[in-house]
């Protein structure tokens, strides 16, 4: 949590998007970017009141997010607390019924809702005192808890970008998809003029794809080729997916004279490679999770 007078001003001076009109009771996703314009972490803010903003990273590295912030207060108005003592979070995919999320919205829980390429998702902040409420609602309309596994599935039949395979130091926010939690009409802010170059210039080297895949890769991140072994991009993510059909799926930074064409990468059979094809494809499964 950020407390303090300037606690929206810092953020708007520190990170990707406008987050100077945000008003109580909303929320918006920004990027915390580094001097290179890669990313630290992809950040959630709401704003409870006048002076106190909830920050949600999707890396849930606290001590990295509040030691990241906590370089740039100096003479601000400005304070961060941890709440993971006494606050939950609950990430639920594909909940469109707004009945729902005002019946759990009574006992003081609040929803946001974010649209992402092919996703729709409702983040539900809550005090835990709260939680079996929300927990307890929840299973009455079959949204079941489910594993970090079945996440990143769904994420990576989706094609979101993920903490640490693709939200990292190792991109900058075009390059996978978070064009959208930028501003390039705003002032100044930590990584503003690399981002900026990149975009006025189209330098975006690569671009995050999703990708049918032959085989289980060796390792991620690996490089992704050409049939000639030419650099075509990285491959970052990977998972099995059964849905609509039993297959290998993955995310990968792919350099867009590339998109159209078969690539290879090494996979676990040293004597084999596997193929890479980039691909559109969406999950069929309407459940939530």
């Amino acid at each position: 949590m950020l407390e303090g007078t300037d606690g929206l001003d810092l953020l708007q001076r520190i990170s990707t998007n406008d987050v100077s009109k945000v008003k109580i009771g909303e929320h918006i996703e920004t990027v915390l970017t580094n001097e290179k314009g890669r990313i630290v972490d992809l950040l959630n803010i709401y704003r409870r009141s006048s002076n106190s903003l909830v920050l949600a990273g999707s890396s849930n590295q606290t001590k990295m997010l509040s030691e990241w912030i906590g370089r740039f207060i100096v003479m601000e108005d400005a304070s961060l607390k941890s709440v993971n003592d006494s606050q939950v979070q609950y990430l639920v995919f594909d909940l469109r019924d707004e009945s729902i999320i005002a019946d759990i919205a009574k006992h003081n829980i609040v929803a946001l809702r974010h649209e992402h390429s092919y996703a729709h998702q409702v983040l539900f902040l809550a005090d835990k005192s709260s939680r079996h409420h929300l927990e307890s609602t929840l299973e009455q309309h079959g949204i079941r808890s489910g594993t970090l596994e079945q996440y990143e599935i769904y994420r990576i039949e989706h094609g979101l970008p993920g903490y640490p395979n693709e939200i990292s130091l190792q991109y900058n926010p075009l390059e996978i998809g978070l064009e959208s939690r930028v501003s390039f009409s705003k002032g100044c802010y930590v990584g503003q003029e690399v981002i900026a170059r990149l975009d006025t210039y189209q330098k975006t080297q690569k671009r995050l794809q999703r990708i049918i895949l032959s085989d289980i890769p060796d390792r991620v991140p690996t490089n992704l080729l050409t049939p000639e072994r030419e650099e075509a991009g990285i491959l970052t993510s990977w998972c099995r997916s059964q849905n609509p059909v039993k297959r290998i799926l993955g995310l990968g930074l792919v350099t867009p004279r590339h998109e159209g064409g078969q690539l290879v990468y090494s996979i676990q059979r040293d004597d084999f490679e596997g193929r890479a094809d980039i691909a559109s494809y969406q999950s069929s499964d309407p459940d939530s999770h």
